[in-house]
Protein backbone atom coordinates (compact mmCIF):
# COMPACT_ATOMS: atom_id res chain seq x y z
CA UNK A 1 0.00 0.00 0.00
CA UNK A 2 1.36 3.64 -0.75
CA UNK A 3 1.46 6.40 1.76
CA UNK A 4 1.51 9.67 1.82
CA UNK A 5 4.23 11.21 3.94
CA UNK A 6 3.81 14.48 5.84
CA UNK A 7 7.21 15.80 7.22
CA UNK A 8 7.50 19.03 9.87
CA UNK A 9 11.00 20.69 10.63
CA UNK A 10 9.76 24.01 12.87
CA UNK A 11 11.55 25.29 15.70
CA UNK A 12 14.92 27.27 14.20
CA UNK A 13 13.31 30.71 13.95
CA UNK A 14 10.95 30.93 16.72
CA UNK A 15 13.29 32.80 19.06
CA UNK A 16 12.88 36.42 20.81
CA UNK A 17 15.00 38.07 18.70
CA UNK A 18 14.14 36.50 15.43
CA UNK A 19 10.41 37.56 16.33
CA UNK A 20 10.80 40.90 16.93
CA UNK A 21 11.00 40.07 20.64
CA UNK A 22 7.34 38.84 20.94
CA UNK A 23 5.67 42.99 19.92
CA UNK A 24 3.20 43.33 17.55
CA UNK A 25 4.29 39.84 15.82
CA UNK A 26 2.00 37.34 16.09
CA UNK A 27 -1.06 37.13 14.64
CA UNK A 28 -4.76 34.86 15.18
CA UNK A 29 -7.41 35.54 12.84
CA UNK A 30 -7.66 39.57 12.57
CA UNK A 31 -6.15 39.99 16.00
CA UNK A 32 -2.16 41.11 16.60
CA UNK A 33 -0.92 40.08 19.68
CA UNK A 34 0.67 43.35 21.63
CA UNK A 35 3.28 40.96 23.27
CA UNK A 36 3.87 37.37 23.09
CA UNK A 37 6.71 35.59 24.76
CA UNK A 38 7.80 33.22 21.78
CA UNK A 39 7.54 29.47 23.87
CA UNK A 40 3.92 31.17 24.39
CA UNK A 41 3.31 31.58 20.92
CA UNK A 42 5.36 28.49 19.20
CA UNK A 43 2.59 25.98 21.58
CA UNK A 44 -0.55 28.15 20.48
CA UNK A 45 1.14 27.62 17.15
CA UNK A 46 1.70 23.99 17.47
CA UNK A 47 -1.75 23.44 18.65
CA UNK A 48 -2.99 24.95 15.88
CA UNK A 49 -1.38 22.68 14.05
CA UNK A 50 -1.84 19.54 15.98
CA UNK A 51 -6.00 20.47 15.60
CA UNK A 52 -5.59 21.04 11.48
CA UNK A 53 -3.77 16.94 11.67
CA UNK A 54 -6.22 15.58 13.70
CA UNK A 55 -8.93 17.34 11.20
CA UNK A 56 -8.09 16.66 7.96
CA UNK A 57 -5.49 13.75 7.98
CA UNK A 58 -5.82 10.05 7.18
CA UNK A 59 -3.51 8.10 9.28
CA UNK A 60 -4.54 5.48 7.36
CA UNK A 61 -3.38 6.08 4.57
CA UNK A 62 -0.52 9.03 5.85
CA UNK A 63 2.31 9.01 8.16
CA UNK A 64 3.40 12.45 9.71
CA UNK A 65 6.65 13.14 11.18
CA UNK A 66 8.09 15.93 13.14
CA UNK A 67 11.79 16.34 13.02
CA UNK A 68 12.87 18.19 16.04
CA UNK A 69 15.14 21.08 17.20
CA UNK A 70 19.29 21.02 16.27
CA UNK A 71 21.49 23.43 18.73
CA UNK A 72 23.18 26.03 17.54
CA UNK A 73 26.95 26.48 18.57
CA UNK A 74 27.99 30.04 18.72
CA UNK A 75 30.62 30.97 20.94
CA UNK A 76 31.66 34.51 21.97
CA UNK A 77 28.23 35.67 20.88
CA UNK A 78 25.00 35.00 18.88
CA UNK A 79 24.64 35.06 15.08
CA UNK A 80 24.55 38.49 15.17
CA UNK A 81 26.83 39.46 17.91
CA UNK A 82 30.09 38.61 16.49
CA UNK A 83 29.37 34.55 17.58
CA UNK A 84 32.04 32.47 15.80
CA UNK A 85 32.43 28.52 15.17
CA UNK A 86 35.31 28.50 12.25
CA UNK A 87 37.78 27.14 14.62
CA UNK A 88 35.78 23.80 15.51
CA UNK A 89 37.16 20.89 13.88
CA UNK A 90 36.13 18.09 16.57
CA UNK A 91 32.58 17.24 17.86
CA UNK A 92 31.81 17.50 21.47
CA UNK A 93 33.40 14.12 23.30
CA UNK A 94 32.48 15.81 26.72
CA UNK A 95 28.61 15.48 27.49
CA UNK A 96 28.90 17.97 30.14
CA UNK A 97 28.91 20.57 27.33
CA UNK A 98 25.65 19.57 25.60
CA UNK A 99 22.60 21.76 26.27
CA UNK A 100 20.05 21.35 28.33
CA UNK A 101 17.03 19.38 26.19
CA UNK A 102 15.46 22.78 24.63
CA UNK A 103 11.70 23.96 26.46
CA UNK A 104 10.80 23.66 22.72
CA UNK A 105 10.94 20.22 22.30
CA UNK A 106 9.34 19.94 25.99
CA UNK A 107 6.35 21.90 24.36
CA UNK A 108 6.04 19.92 21.12
CA UNK A 109 5.97 16.20 23.13
CA UNK A 110 3.33 18.04 25.29
CA UNK A 111 1.07 18.68 22.15
CA UNK A 112 1.83 15.39 20.43
CA UNK A 113 0.83 13.59 23.60
CA UNK A 114 -3.39 15.55 22.93
CA UNK A 115 -3.36 14.06 19.65
CA UNK A 116 -5.13 11.69 17.94
CA UNK A 117 -3.16 11.30 15.37
CA UNK A 118 -0.03 9.24 15.34
CA UNK A 119 2.93 11.51 14.73
CA UNK A 120 6.26 10.26 15.18
CA UNK A 121 8.77 12.56 16.26
CA UNK A 122 12.28 12.49 14.67
CA UNK A 123 14.25 13.46 18.37
CA UNK A 124 17.74 14.50 16.73
CA UNK A 125 18.59 17.20 19.44
CA UNK A 126 20.80 15.45 21.27
CA UNK A 127 22.66 13.72 18.17
CA UNK A 128 23.28 17.16 16.49
CA UNK A 129 24.17 18.57 20.15
CA UNK A 130 27.50 17.17 20.13
CA UNK A 131 28.50 18.37 16.48
CA UNK A 132 29.89 21.64 17.18
CA UNK A 133 32.26 21.34 13.77
CA UNK A 134 29.16 20.71 11.72
CA UNK A 135 28.29 24.20 10.58
CA UNK A 136 29.28 26.03 7.27
CA UNK A 137 30.69 28.77 10.04
CA UNK A 138 32.62 31.14 7.10
CA UNK A 139 32.81 28.60 4.42
CA UNK A 140 30.01 29.46 2.41
CA UNK A 141 31.81 30.75 -0.19
CA UNK A 142 34.97 31.78 -1.55
CA UNK A 143 36.86 35.39 -0.95
CA UNK A 144 38.78 37.31 -3.13
CA UNK A 145 40.48 39.06 -0.72
CA UNK A 146 41.38 39.06 3.40
CA UNK A 147 39.39 42.02 3.96
CA UNK A 148 36.29 39.85 2.91
CA UNK A 149 37.19 36.94 4.77
CA UNK A 150 37.48 38.97 8.19
CA UNK A 151 34.28 40.52 7.72
CA UNK A 152 32.17 36.88 7.36
CA UNK A 153 34.07 36.35 10.57
CA UNK A 154 31.48 38.71 12.07
CA UNK A 155 28.75 36.89 10.59
CA UNK A 156 29.23 33.29 11.01
CA UNK A 157 26.49 30.61 10.57
CA UNK A 158 26.53 28.78 13.28
CA UNK A 159 23.20 27.01 13.13
CA UNK A 160 22.58 25.61 9.68
CA UNK A 161 24.39 22.03 8.71
CA UNK A 162 27.00 20.84 6.40
CA UNK A 163 27.49 17.30 7.67
CA UNK A 164 25.78 14.81 6.29
CA UNK A 165 23.92 13.65 9.36
CA UNK A 166 20.52 14.81 8.47
CA UNK A 167 20.81 12.94 4.81
CA UNK A 168 21.49 10.29 7.17
CA UNK A 169 18.78 10.57 8.96
CA UNK A 170 16.64 11.11 6.09
CA UNK A 171 17.96 7.61 4.80
CA UNK A 172 16.71 5.68 8.05
CA UNK A 173 13.17 7.66 7.79
CA UNK A 174 13.21 6.48 4.59
CA UNK A 175 13.76 2.72 5.67
CA UNK A 176 11.15 3.22 8.44
CA UNK A 177 8.66 4.42 6.20
CA UNK A 178 9.41 1.27 3.93
CA UNK A 179 9.27 -1.17 6.56
CA UNK A 180 6.04 0.67 7.79
CA UNK A 181 4.33 0.23 4.53
CA UNK A 182 4.52 -3.56 4.31
CA UNK A 183 1.89 -4.52 6.77
CA UNK A 184 -0.28 -3.07 8.92
CA UNK A 185 1.12 -5.22 11.92
CA UNK A 186 4.41 -3.43 11.78
CA UNK A 187 2.38 -0.29 11.86
CA UNK A 188 0.48 -1.14 14.68
CA UNK A 189 3.98 -1.91 16.64
CA UNK A 190 5.02 1.33 16.21
CA UNK A 191 1.88 2.95 18.12
CA UNK A 192 1.14 6.53 18.08
CA UNK A 193 3.33 9.70 19.00
CA UNK A 194 6.64 7.55 18.71
CA UNK A 195 9.57 9.41 19.47
CA UNK A 196 12.49 7.59 17.27
CA UNK A 197 15.81 8.78 18.69
CA UNK A 198 19.07 8.27 16.37
CA UNK A 199 19.71 4.93 18.46
CA UNK A 200 16.25 3.54 17.74
CA UNK A 201 16.19 4.81 14.13
CA UNK A 202 19.51 2.72 13.36
CA UNK A 203 17.54 -0.39 14.25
Amino acid sequence: MMLDIIVLIRSLWWTHEKTSRGIDYYRKGNYVYPRLKVLKAYRKALTTWATWIDQYINPERTLVFFRGYSPTHFSGGQWNSGGQCHRETEPIFNESYLVSYPSKMRTLQHVLKQMKTPVIYLNVTRLTDYRKDGHPSIYRTIYETSEQRETAEQSQDCSHWCVPVFRILGMNCSMLISSSTKSDRDRDRTGPNQTMTPSNLAN
